[in-house]
């Protein structure tokens, strides 16, 4: 679907959407806001999905089910009669998918305590229970598809709710990555109802693992079992003692035996039992922080399992072929963001759970220590010259700030187009770039005070803005209908549409800006599995390389980062160690695996990474 109809019928309702109405795109449709509700539309409204639909709404399943149940509350037809989709509830304003929760930097900036993962994976124990006892199967559970409000941990809302298994209809989709491994050789889920209530649990499972233990149950490193495929068929867990645990997951020991063991028996043993809701329960009630590193862990437990890691494992300072990790700077509190300058210098931004503070760095270590601004959590923040700027997610509201060492000057507060309610905005070596009355502006701060300038158009509410502090290039992208548009903003200030390949409508996009060179990554679902294609693009707007890397490793990097450009080289964080991608194809530094793990913030610098 390259657009939508022009108009479709809601009751005897005709209701015309509009590009900014889309709110995300899925593998199976696009969803539209509409009031307080949302409409999906279908990329392929073939028979059986229609059906499919029908007997849904006929049987009153949105009544019968839970209310997190986000499931389809009346049929959307074409002009012409055709059932295009349907209308459902909106999920809650501010609301993130659970993947967020297996992400440790976004728990470190949030302080988001393991405590409270375990009552929204209670929340979400119930409603599959309840699920089941209506004779209704998910099928294609998985951490994308649950969403939750950082604010309220009370409660998972479920989306996707056309897809799961009912009266005899199949779940069509599913996600490699919470598949059953008894399921890998399906080609086709829509052909017949294949998933059961012992594929929930197990999908349920992984979810347990990747939201306590922060590390899938078949990751980290295996010389013999490279694939997640492989480990899962031959039960080779992370948790196996010849298996290289992930570095950023937390240590098993922070979990009582008795959930260790259940893991062990679902993935270790292959077992599929409903998973016990009293392991949950006890697991929270277990729990205590440690005083000096705040990990919780069971109170059973003598030590802090994560202190005594590092006491017993000190990393060395020169390791295998000739790679020497050095410390530059040492900070405490959650690091919420790096800021290189263009010369090269470190740039530090922490949150102690009250203000946020900003750490300069040098050759000989730690050179200023600034007070910036006192604040909630998770604000994000950018740089561009010796000026910062923060936002907050789901406000428009921009604050630029010149650091001082007895706290930040304010200097100008802007406004910038929202983005799946994320500020669309971009600190780079000439400016910041921001969205506003159609148009992106370049600005910054001179003797006569914040000035700016046109650059270029823009789309409300559907353009995207990456760049970075030590880099004049902004990379960009809007969206019109399920098409994603990319742009470059060059160091001359021209804005250059880039060529790209036909692909299937992409579900996140993200961007690497470099020196000299930008590399987009968009990511699609090919049945059971994610892709990433990365488009490299020169500083002219030239398309260099495209590669693909899919799920099957389950090494995928979250879209939000764990990835840097060394000239047009990709530098990506894996729990095997840094892989190395270009034109001539991907290697792996070897030596670094047990340093790095997905997601880490790298930033490529002439003296190294």
């Amino acid at each position: 679907m390259t657009a939508p109809p022009d108009a479709v019928i809601v009751g005897r309702r005709r209701v015309r959407l509009r590009p900014e109405d889309l709110i995300q795109i899925g593998g199976e449709g696009a969803i539209f806001a509409w009031g307080d509700r949302a409409i999906k539309l279908y990329h392929h409204p073939d028979a059986i999905r229609v059906r499919k639909l029908e007997v849904f709404l006929g049987q009153d399943l949105a009544r019968r089910l839970p209310t997190d149940i986000l499931g389809p509350e009346q049929s959307v037809a074409s002009r012409d009669g055709h059932v295009v989709g349907f209308v459902m509830r909106r999920l809650p304003e501010g609301a993130l998918p659970l993947r967020r929760l297996s992400q440790p930097l976004w728990l470190r900036q949030q302080g988001w305590p393991i405590e409270q993962s375990l009552r929204l994976l209670l929340c979400a124990h119930d409603t599959l229970s309840a699920l089941h006892q209506q004779r209704v199967i998910v099928g294609d559970l998985n951490d994308h598809n649950l969403f939750f409000r950082p604010d309220d941990p009370t409660a998972v809302h479920w989306i996707d709710v056309d897809s799961f298994q009912f009266a005899g209809f199949p779940c069509p989709v599913a996600l490699e990555t919470f598949l059953d491994p008894r399921l890998y050789g399906v080609a086709d889920f829509g052909r017949r109802p294949r998933f059961t209530e012992q594929t929930d649990w197990y999908a349920f499972a992984v979810l347990v693992t990747r939201l306590l233990l922060l590390a899938h149950p078949y990751g980290g490193v295996h010389s013999a079992f490279p694939t997640l495929q492989a480990r899962a068929q031959a039960g080779v867990t992370c948790l196996s003692p010849d298996v290289i645990y992930p570095v950023s997951a937390r240590p098993p020991a922070s979990l009582p035996d008795a959930l260790l063991d259940q893991l062990e028996r679902v993935f270790g043993q292959g077992e599929r039992p409903v998973f016990p809701r009293s392991l949950l329960t006890e697991a929270a009630a277990a729990l205590r922080p440690c005083l000096d590193c705040g990990l919780s862990f069971p109170r059973t437990r003598r030590a802090c399992p994560a202190c005594n890691r590092a006491n017993r494992a000190p990393i060395p300072q020169l390791l295998a072929g000739g790679l020497e990790r050095r410390p530059l700077l040492t900070v405490t509190g959650a690091l919420c963001a790096m800021l290189p300058t263009p010369e090269g210098a470190i740039r530090a931004v922490t949150y102690d759970g009250r203000a946020y503070r900003l750490h300069r760095g040098g050759a000989g270590g730690l050179v200023e220590n600034w007070p910036l601004i006192a604040g909630r959590p998770g604000y994000r923040l950018g740089a561009f010259g010796d000026d910062l700027v923060v936002a907050q997610a789901g406000s428009r509201r921009l604050l630029v700030l010149r650091p001082t060492p007895t706290g930040a000057q304010p200097l100008v507060e802007l406004e910038t187009s929202l983005f799946n309610q994320e500020p669309a905005f971009a600190g780079t070596a000439q400016g910041l770039f921001r969205l506003a009355g159609g148009a992106l502006l370049r600005g910054r701060a001179g003797p006569l005070g914040y000035v700016e300038e046109v650059v270029g158009d823009a789309r409300r509410a559907q353009t995207q803005l990456w760049g970075s502090p030590d880099s004049p290039l902004v990379a960009g992208c809007y969206r019109l209908w399920t098409a994603h548009h990319l742009f470059l903003v060059t160091r001359g200030g021209a804005v250059l549409a880039l060529p790209a390949p036909s692909l299937p409508p992409a579900r996140h996009v993200s961007a690497t800006v470099g020196r000299q060179h930008v590399a987009f990554h968009l990511r699609v679902r090919d049945g059971a599995s994610q892709i990433d294609h990365t488009l490299l693009y020169d500083e002219a707007g030239r398309l260099q390389a495209h590669w693909r890397q899919d799920d099957a490793d389950g090494a995928l990097p979250d879209p939000a980062g764990g990835r840097a450009l060394n000239g047009a080289i990709l530098l990506t964080a894996t729990d095997a160690g840094i892989r190395k991608d270009g034109a001539a194809g991907a290697t792996l530094l070897a030596a670094s695996a047990g340093l790095v793990s997905p997601g880490d913030g790298l930033h490529a610098h002439p003296q190294g990474l």
